[in-house]
């Protein structure tokens, strides 16, 4: 019978400690990361009437629509 042996830094499926390591490690700051996004788009928050502005317009004839062509800039 052959015999082989599993080596200290292996595991059973033989992926190595270090690459357990790394994908730990990264893991881990992806969490950290999404959860300081999460709290800043939290915090960030204010009064959002300042940064933006709608206006609705309504073309409720042919005419009207037809003014609002001729006349918008884009």
């Amino acid at each position: 019978m052959k015999s082989f042996t599993i080596t200290m830094s292996e595991g059973k499926d033989g992926t190595s400690k270090a690459v357990k390591l790394i994908a730990a490690i990264t893991a881990l700051l992806v969490a950290i990361g999404t959860l300081v996004g999460a709290i800043t788009v939290t915090l960030g928050k204010g009064d959002d009437g300042s940064k933006y502005s709608y206006t609705t317009i309504v073309l409720d004839s042919p005419e009207k629509y037809e003014q609002f062509i001729n006349s918008h800039p884009g």
